[in-house]
């Protein structure tokens, strides 16, 4: 309404464009939102709307896991934080784009463009401890074991044999007080054998 009798009601809207958000009312609309109602009218009024550029936030994320942020929609000037989250078995590599060089927590602050985000995630390298299995022989005869390394928790079966006209006596060190065939199971260090 532009022209109201004497104690009457107005109200004005404030209509941002694509890529805008309303900022705020000078004059008689001042502290009111984008929709301003002025009440028991009795004098001229005037107010101007003034708007804020508005820049889209956005992360994406390769294999292995997910990216996100908290804000995607940012007024000029305004702070966004982007999370890469790893899927199990992975572990965050890297962003591209704005959150280049940051960890998987990344901070946009003081945004006056938009942006844009990638993050990169790679397999979380698997470590397999080995253990060596080691038997040696006397005189009179040979040993050998079945597996001479073994992961972390395997098993190997040695063997002593002897040579004619010998006998197999006794083995020491992780075979000892075993037979001729030995069985070592649940190898957590290193096993030595005579």
């Amino acid at each position: 309404v532009t022209s109201v009798a004497s104690g009457g009601n107005s109200s004005c809207t404030a209509t941002a464009d694509a890529g805008y958000q309303f900022n705020s009312w000078t004059g008689a609309c001042a502290g009111q939102g984008a929709t301003c109602s002025l009440t028991n009218i009795t004098s001229d009024k005037a107010s101007a709307a003034s708007f804020t550029p508005v820049y889209a936030v956005s992360a994406t994320a390769g294999a292995g896991g997910s990216a996100s942020c908290s804000a995607t929609s940012v007024a000029s000037g305004g702070n966004s934080t982007c999370t890469a989250t790893a899927n199990a078995g992975y572990q965050f590599n890297s962003w591209t784009g704005a959150c280049a060089g940051q960890g998987a927590a990344c901070s946009l602050t003081n945004i006056t463009s938009n942006k844009t985000s990638a993050a990169s995630f790679s397999l979380v390298p698997v470590v397999v401890v080995t253990y060596s299995v080691s038997v040696t022989a006397g005189t009179g005869g040979s040993a050998s074991c079945s597996a001479t390394t073994v992961a972390s928790g395997g098993s190997s079966t040695c063997t002593a044999t002897a040579d004619a006209e010998y006998q197999f006596d006794s083995w020491t060190g992780a075979c000892d007080g075993q037979g001729a065939t030995c069985s070592l199971t649940n190898i957590t260090n290193n096993k030595t054998s005579a």
